[in-house]
């Protein structure tokens, strides 16, 4: 209460704190991208949405630690529904942890071990890149997390996010530049997720869109030097005397 303004990670965390204090809580966030961790050969990157395997051919990527609030088995369920329905996927799934045995189980008894690539740990962030680079999805359906910075890394080299509309996915990923689902029940979830991959399969200009809308929203509001601009001006509020602003 005494604070004259408080930085918090996302809208979620604002929502925590008393009512009475929250028009001095900002939402500034703990993620950043700068443009220069990005290597230039992947600054122009593009959707491969079409190839290989032809028309409705969809590459879709995702990496973290293999556990379960992560949302990998809702991920798989859908790309089993959607193989199923006709539809031409590729997952690729980087990362390791204690669900990968669970989870390659379920691929086998899905019948999707021909779509499914288990990559393994990725050793740096130029394997994650280039990983981002070659997919035209990013999926993390992540049920319980903060702003994953890997949400940041596919919007920087282009590509479009689909996430569940929950905890630190919610700030990061806008419809502009995203698919954000509705957090339902796990068949609601897997059904939606589904659909998405249909959606994007079928349409290479939007994967286009979507993933030059995240460009734009990388620099405009998660740019480390914007951030960093914005907390300077915070503290300068706060000191000046009688600024009124609190």
């Amino acid at each position: 209460r005494r604070a004259c303004a408080i930085i918090a990670s996302s809208e979620e965390a604002v929502a925590g704190f008393p009512r009475s204090i929250r028009n001095k809580v900002f939402p500034l966030g703990n993620v950043g991208f700068a443009s220069d961790e990005l290597p230039e050969s992947l600054r122009n990157s593009k959707p491969v949405t079409g190839a290989p395997g032809g028309p409705r051919h969809l590459v879709v990527f995702t990496t973290g630690r293999l556990v379960h609030w992560k949302g990998y088995s809702l991920l798989l369920k859908a790309c089993g529904t959607y193989v199923r329905t006709g539809g031409r996927l590729m997952l690729w799934i980087g990362g390791s942890g204690p669900e990968e045995p669970r989870l390659r189980r379920l691929a086998t008894r899905l019948g999707i071990t021909g779509q499914v690539r288990f990559l393994g740990e990725l050793p740096d962030r130029e394997s994650v890149l280039a990983q981002l680079a070659a997919c035209d999805v990013f999926a993390m359906p992540t049920l319980h997390d903060g702003p994953p910075v890997v949400f940041l890394e596919a919007m920087a080299v282009g590509k479009p996010v689909i996430c569940v509309d929950l905890g630190g996915a919610s700030d990061i990923i806008t419809p502009e530049c995203g698919v954000k689902l509705p957090a339902g029940t796990p068949p609601e979830v897997i059904a939606a997720l589904a659909q998405a991959f249909e959606r994007l399969a079928a349409s290479p200009e939007l994967c286009q869109k979507l993933g030059a809308a995240g460009r734009k929203r990388i620099q405009e509001c998660f740019d480390w030097d914007r951030k960093g601009e914005l907390i300077r001006q915070l503290y300068l509020d706060c000191l000046a005397p009688r600024s009124g602003r609190f």
